[in-house]
């Protein structure tokens, strides 16, 4: 459902760095960005509720510098707790989420994996 990958929490982070490190513990991706402080989207409103990145992705990698988002069973109430830093993988069909209210200052990393094995 959700599992502790890396800890990892630089100065300033670095996409090429995390995809890195993904590839070495054995995670493909077949995409990832990282998002910077101050970053905004006309979909922030959406991405504040509960929600899951649709029906086809499998698996994400989610990591945040400061406040990380929330994640809870698709069919429970109960929170599940990650701390600043932790890059958890994500069973995307299982655990919804969402970004916290609070996403100043915030690096965000998202990473879609290639659960195809190409």
């Amino acid at each position: 459902m959700i599992t502790l990958l890396y800890k990892y929490l630089p100065p300033y982070p670095n996409k090429a760095e995390l995809d890195g490190i993904l590839q070495a513990l054995g995670i493909n991706l077949e995409l990832s960005e990282l998002r910077a402080p101050g970053w905004t989207d006309p979909e922030i409103p959406n991405l504040q509720k509960w929600h899951t990145d649709g029906t086809v992705i499998e698996h994400l990698v989610m990591w945040a510098s400061v406040n990380p988002s929330l994640y809870r069973l698709a069919d429970s109430k109960q929170i599940m707790i990650v701390h600043p830093g932790d890059v958890v993988l994500v069973d995307n069909f299982k655990v919804e989420h969402r970004m916290p209210i609070d996403t100043t200052n915030r690096w965000f990393y998202r990473g879609i994996v290639n659960t195809r094995g190409c």
